[in-house]
């Protein structure tokens, strides 16, 4: 009977485990907003467009600790850890493209590209 059980539990945990999914690449498509959120491994939306003078929030809205980090674009920024309900913004004040992504987890990443 243990082993009955035990082997109930270790199919829970895997379906469990299946049922996480980590998604942490970009959109495909970048959508128009001012607005990123940080959840399971990855920013969402993953790509966004904005014109200059738009201020962009990305809202911890998950469990694990997470950051903000460019990777290009001028001026740079980095959020420095970020917790749930924690929030960082950066206002763009010239047209270009930001690529960023969180250093505690380098797969997740994502991309600004702002025009005047």
């Amino acid at each position: 009977m243990k082993a009955f059980a035990k082997l109930i539990l270790l199919i829970a945990a895997v379906g469990m485990l299946a049922a996480c999914r980590i998604d942490s690449s970009p959109d495909p498509d970048p959508v128009a907003g001012d607005e990123v959120t940080i959840r399971d491994n990855s920013f969402s939306p993953g790509a966004i467009t904005a014109t200059t003078g738009t201020i962009v929030t990305w809202t911890h809205s998950g469990f694990s600790t997470h950051n903000v980090t460019s990777d290009s674009g001028s001026p740079s920024f980095s959020s420095g850890n970020l917790g749930n309900g924690d929030t960082f913004t950066v206002t763009f004040a010239s047209a270009g493209t930001w690529d960023y992504h969180c250093t505690i987890h380098p797969g997740m990443t994502g991309s600004i590209t702002v025009s005047d």
